[in-house]
Parts: C-alpha cells; structure tokens; sequence
C-alpha cells in the first residue's frame, strides 16, 4: 500500500516576514506591543507546551514560528529538524534515573515503560543558529529546555530592539565572535555584565561593527538601554536561565511576566512601525 505524510498548509508569513516586509530600509525595530505578543503570548506557550510533551526544539528564531492563516493571530511552531527528546524509557542505558518524567512524552512505539530525563552529555555539538543560540550550546553544553528559552529572549531582544550586539557576527557566520560577545553580555568572561547592551540597537550595532576611518560615526544607541528598569528584567531573566541544569525545569511564569514588564515602562524609543493585524 502506499504511504503519504500529510502536513498543514500555513499561508501566513512567518515572524521575520513579517518584520522585514515592512522594513523598507528602516530600523528593525518593532513596536514593543507586538514584540510582547510574539514572544510572551506565542512563541513562550508553543515552546512551553512542546517542553511537556519531553521535546525540545533546538532552533529557535523568528523565521520558525508562523502564522496559521493570513487574518488571524494563531501561529505554530515549524522546522522540526532539529528537535530532540529528552525523554528516553527507563531501562535505557541512557535514562537518568534520578529524573523520572512526570508527564506524557513522545514515546516510542511498542514502548510500556515510564520515560526518564536523558543523562546529560559532557559534551555536544552546536546545534541550532548562531544570532539565538544560548551562550551554553556554543560552549557545547548538551541541549535543554533551558537553552530553548535562552534563545526566546534573544528573540525578544531582536524584535524590540532591531538587532543583537553580535548580529555582524552572525552574518558573517562567525560562532566563535558571537560566543565572545554572548559571554561578554553576560559577564561571563570574569566583568561585570552588559546587559544594557541588548537594547541599544541594531543602527548602533552595525555602525560600531563597521567603524572605520576618522570620520566614522556610530550611530546613537536607543534610550532603552538607560532604562534600568528594562535592563533589571532582562538582566532577571537572563541571570535566572544561567542558574539552571540540564535537568532544571524553566520558570516560564517568570520570563512571561519579565516580558510583560516591558509594557508596563514608558517607551522613550517610539517604533518604526507596527505590524498590520497584531
């Protein structure tokens, strides 16, 4: 007998779509509105919900979340390539016995024994894309739930934002600079963090990268990042991801209220545009 696999047509634009079909040469920047609601109320549910089915998604960015149709505001995570369970049955050589599963999880077929959480690897490969990937998958730390919300943030900074302080790096396809610039963000190389730096930008970002010639200038940074009150959310969230384990569970609520937060400050960087139908 023959054998199809049928998929679900989304003719709605994905979340870069949607930001650089109305770019026209402008800053990246979206209006704090709809960055809050393409992270916090779509893409952090979608990945939450997929954590407790045991799968993590491994490549998280805006090109992978989509809209389901063209007028409404459902979208679905797609590009399941890289996707991994961290889920195996217990009597698997690789099954850490310490973490049962407490839920349902992809199991396989003829399978009737409980689930554990996988023994972490000391080692990994990078998997996934260099502009979103936590600081920890390019240290080749083994892949978690923790880094999949690790890369929401670096979503949501792009968005209302414009860019990423090692977007040039990332263009130029160099991980180890963006590894270098993640680390130092954080203040993972023995300073103090700069978080702050995540909301200066994407005109700042690239006219620094660029600087060349005495009569170089570099472009102002977005006010945002003088709002200690923006940076402490950030700052909370990113300093709560770098605490966990691989075996650790996310605390969503906190990251969807950090998010949120972001509505609640005066915006004193007005958007370059809004999108249609959000």
């Amino acid at each position: 007998k023959a054998q199809a696999l049928v998929m679900e047509y989304l003719p709605g634009d994905d979340i870069h779509q949607l930001r650089e079909s109305v770019m026209e040469g402008r800053s990246r920047r979206m209006a704090v509105e709809d960055a809050v609601f393409l992270t916090a109320d779509v893409m952090l549910p979608l990945l939450r919900k997929l954590h407790e089915a045991g799968v993590v998604h491994r490549d998280v960015k805006p090109s992978n979340c989509v809209r389901s149709s063209t007028t409404e505001k459902e979208f679905c995570m797609v590009d399941f390539g890289l996707s991994k369970s961290v889920v195996v049955p217990e009597d698997s050589d690789i099954a850490d016995k310490e973490h049962p599963w407490p839920g349902e999880w992809m199991r396989p077929m003829r399978c009737s024994s409980k689930g554990c959480l996988r023994k972490e690897r000391s080692k990994a490969d990078f998997r996934g894309t260099s502009m979103y990937a936590s600081p920890r998958i390019h240290q080749l730390r083994d892949y978690s739930p923790r880094d999949d919300m690790w890369s929401l943030m670096y979503v949501f900074c792009d968005l209302v934002s414009g860019g990423l302080p090692w977007m040039s790096h990332a263009s130029n396809r160099d991980r180890a600079g963006c590894q270098r610039v993640k680390e130092r963000v954080h203040g993972m190389a023995g300073k103090p963090d700069e978080t702050e730096q995540l909301l200066m930008g994407d005109l700042f970002h690239l006219s620094k990268y660029k600087r060349s010639g005495p009569n170089h200038i570099v472009s102002d940074p977005l006010n945002a990042h003088k709002d200690e009150k923006k940076v402490v959310l950030l700052r909370q969230s990113f300093a709560h991801l770098a605490s966990l384990g691989f075996s650790d569970t996310p605390d969503y609520d906190l990251l969807q209220r950090n998010i949120n937060g972001f509505l609640e400050l005066p915006n004193t960087d007005p958007p370059m545009w809004r999108s249609e139908g959000l």
